[in-house]
């Protein structure tokens, strides 16, 4: 399908809604998670991040390319609160920016649909 536009086509609209629900459904699980952790006294991140995640998910789900920017914006606030938190520690670090990264990815390689 060289030089046409595979915007519409339904697996394209299927893959974009399959991959916003993967991603709505990991922020709701942040944002639950950060509401437990902020009751705790713990860090905000993951409530923001959740909020953040979920709304990345909603834009991707309705094909729009801020989706992706919002998930790019989380990871790189993701890379500097690790940081932060854990230096250049690799295990701590690791544990912190992994899932990102390879949502990260998946989100890039599908920014172009």
């Amino acid at each position: 399908m060289s030089g046409t536009k595979m915007h519409g086509h339904p697996l394209v609209r299927g893959w974009l809604l399959l991959l916003g629900a993967v991603i709505v459904a990991a922020g709701l699980l942040f944002t639950i998670g950060g509401v437990k952790l902020v009751g705790l006294g713990g860090s905000p991140y993951f409530l923001i991040a959740g909020i953040a995640l979920f709304g990345a998910g909603i834009l991707i789900m309705l094909r729009r390319a801020g989706g992706a920017w919002l998930f790019g914006a989380i990871l790189l606030l993701t890379l500097c609160w690790a940081l932060w938190e854990v230096g250049f520690s690799f295990w701590p670090l690791i544990s912190r920016l992994l899932a990102f990264g390879v949502g990260a990815t998946v989100v890039s390689l599908s920014y172009p649909l």
